[in-house]
Parts: C-alpha cells; structure tokens; sequence
C-alpha cells in the first residue's frame, strides 16, 4: 500500500511538472513571436498605407526589417519543430565532407549582428564529417545565444584531430558559474549571470546539444576567461565522401 501511494505521488508529480513545462513552453513562445510579429505587421501596415508618398530609401529599410525579423520567427519555428523531434532521435541526418569554418562564415553572413557587438571568424579550415544543415543550425544558435547573453567581443576559432573537427564560439562576457553550466543545457534552462537583450524560449542550448550527439558530436562548455562553447563532430575518415 506504501509503495502504490508513493507511487502515485510520484506520477502526480511529474504530471504537475509536465503541465507547468506545457505552459511555460506557451508563455514563451507567445513572448518571443510577439515582438517579431508586431514588427512585421507594423511595417507591412506603414508599407502599405504609404503608397506612393514613401521614397525607395525608406521602403528598402522597411523591408529589410520585415525580412529580419521574419526570419528570426521562421528560426524559433524550426527549432521547435525539431525539439518536438529529438527525444526520440528521428531526426534524418545526412553526413557529409563538411568545412565548419565556411558554414560559420555563411551562418554570420545571414545574421543581424547588434549594435555594440562584434564578431571576428578565424581564417583556419575545420573539415568534419557531418549534417551541413544540421552544423549550420547548432553555429546560428550558439552566435544568437552570445548576441543575446554574452559580451561585445564574440570571436570564433577552429581545430581538428584525427577523431573530430570543432568550432570554440567565445565572447568576452562574465562567462557562467558553475553551478550553473548544467543547467544551461535543459529545457528553459538560463544562467543567472549575464545579460540579455530580449527574452528567450530557453530551447537553443538544449536542441544544440542533442544535434550534437546525434551526429556522434559533442557541446560542452569550457573552462576560462569569458564564455566560450565548443561545439565538436566525427573528422572525416579516409573512405567518407
């Protein structure tokens, strides 16, 4: 009787912590679409009843932002569709000869960097044998995650062995406690230490990861001065294409 009552209180309690999961998950997502959407249809709004009256300078900028935050909306949509997929590891990958340091370079190359930051990418091939698309969206996380949390100062750096191929994202920010460097990596999980730009649904560090080791890689923190993340995948072996 003892063991079905604990039993039962166990069960109950993990249905509660779903539920506030469930509703946290919604609280967040409605906040982060929020501000992007608002934007878009501000914009589209001012757009169209402008008409003829706004010159072109102005209607590229207009549209530049819709662009934006459009695709700032279409990323979080994405990594939701993909975590909802992850726990039981059905997530397609297709591997291949892949150079991080170049999908770094396209990666930033569609991101909006702030104001205030900047971000310097290492001139050193990475060479790796992994899922390019699934690389390119573990690298757009880990640059967000330091546009929105880390320091002014974010840099990349590169390096591979005979096992793996990795990129170090580093910026100059507080770096995070360590009591803390677990839990950046669960769902919703947020360090306490450093800043932050706008709100986050919580889920980047945590779909990065499982990308990772679904690609038989690895995303751990790593000790020292700043915040820095290392994001590791298998080399290339002679007979991989």
């Amino acid at each position: 009787m003892l063991g079905a009552f604990y039993e039962r209180a166990t069960n109950r309690s993990r249905l509660e912590q779903s539920l506030r999961s469930k509703d946290q998950l919604i609280a967040s997502v409605s906040h982060e679409l929020r501000t992007p959407l608002t934007v878009v249809v501000g914009m589209a709004e001012e757009l169209r009843s402008a008409g003829d009256s706004i010159d072109v300078i102005e209607r590229d900028q207009l549209l530049g932002v819709i662009a934006e935050e459009s695709a700032e909306m279409a990323d979080l949509v994405e990594d939701l569709l993909i975590a909802a997929r992850s726990g039981d590891g059905s997530i397609p990958m297709f591997p291949e000869r892949t150079d991080i340091a170049l999908l770094s370079q396209s990666v930033l190359s569609h991101l909006s960097v702030p104001d205030g930051r900047a971000v310097s990418i290492e001139d050193v091939p990475s060479v790796a044998f992994a899922d390019p698309v699934r690389v390119r969206q573990v690298i757009r996380n880990l640059l967000t995650n330091a546009f929105r949390y880390g320091g002014d100062q974010i840099s990349l750096h590169f390096g591979s062995d005979d096992a793996h191929a990795w990129v170090d994202v580093h910026d100059d920010g507080d770096g995070i406690p360590q009591d803390d460097r677990e839990a950046i990596f669960e769902a919703y999980g947020r360090s306490r230490s450093g800043r932050s730009s706008k709100a986050s649904v919580g889920l980047g560090l945590t779909l990065s990861r499982r990308l990772a080791e679904l690609m038989d890689g690895r995303l751990e923190y790593l000790d020292g001065a700043g915040c820095t993340f290392r994001f590791s995948v298998p080399a290339p072996r002679p007979d991989d294409r």
